[in-house]
């Protein structure tokens, strides 16, 4: 280089330093800006995940006592905003006949236990009784000690509430199935045994301990009485109709006995045939 281009070589050295580390600034500028943009982009989705999910994120040093909650943790358990994050503040409000468990098993995390998962009522500060779902896992520092539980909660009531309908119509239902006059019954497509009431189980001599998942042939005493009944069963499956019908029996004494039965398909949710249910009186 000449005239105002010229430059001594601690000059040129200089100069290409110069440009050297404001390119790695700018560069290094350029790299920061884009990493945080993308942690902001991951906050909103993680923060847009838990109020969809309505899922609450905990943190608890378990060396200094320490406890961060989300905001959605918050929201989810109606803690007042006044109140500082406090395990104390999410044990006091624990259904009383839950709370000694969820203790064992905090307990047993904070110890050493590498999990936590239980479900409890929890009493939020509007007066209203949800199910909360707790899980977290266990962190240990350099030398093995436990040092941080992180877990999250999650509202379990609508998956509760569901189950405890479910278990109400089941017991409706084997209520109303035990006190039928007659001898109720349920198979499946196979003609394997799915339900059979007390009646039932007096008639063929088995209790549902013996006949559950096996078919006619295994549960009566004769064979030829056994192949007939299962090929009504079939024709109705196949017939898609409710039937009423007279079969014969050998009871478990060696007597014979007559039954009226009204047998009908059941169907999934597709309308495919699935099995079918019926109830016999004894016409003898």
């Amino acid at each position: 280089p000449v005239g105002l281009f010229s430059l001594s070589p601690v000059g040129l050295v200089n100069l290409v330093l110069y440009l050297l580390s404001n390119t790695a600034i700018i560069t290094v500028a350029h790299l920061l800006r884009t990493s945080y943009r993308r942690l902001r982009q991951s906050e909103a989705r993680l923060s847009l995940s838990q109020d969809v999910g309505q899922i609450g994120i905990w943190d608890l040093d378990l060396k200094t006592g320490g406890l961060w909650w989300s905001p959605a943790m918050r929201t989810l358990t109606g803690i007042a905003p006044g109140q500082p994050p406090a395990v104390d503040a999410i044990l006091s409000r624990i259904h009383p006949a839950d709370r000694e468990r969820v203790e064992v098993a905090f307990d047993a995390a904070r110890c050493g236990h590498d999990r936590f998962d239980v479900e409890f009522r929890f009493n939020r500060d509007d007066g209203r009784m949800i199910w909360l779902a707790a899980r977290a896992e266990l962190f240990r520092d350099a030398q093995g000690t436990p040092s941080r539980l992180l877990g999250i909660n999650f509202d379990a009531t609508p998956r509760r509430t569901i189950e405890s309908e479910r278990d109400r119509a089941n017991s409706l239902l084997h209520t109303f199935f035990d006190s039928l006059p007659g001898a109720a019954f349920a198979k499946d497509r196979e003609g394997r045994y799915l339900l059979g009431n007390p009646i039932f189980a007096e008639a063929v001599g088995h209790g549902p301990e013996f006949f559950i998942g096996k078919t006619d042939l295994e549960v009566l005493g004769d064979d030829e009485q056994a192949r007939v009944i299962m090929a009504n069963d079939q024709s109705i499956i196949a017939g898609g109709e409710i039937r009423q019908l007279e079969e014969s029996l050998l009871r478990p004494d060696g007597e014979p006995s007559f039954w009226l039965a009204v047998k009908a398909p059941f169907k999934d949710a597709q309308g495919q045939p699935q099995g079918l249910m019926g109830i016999s009186l004894d016409v003898t």
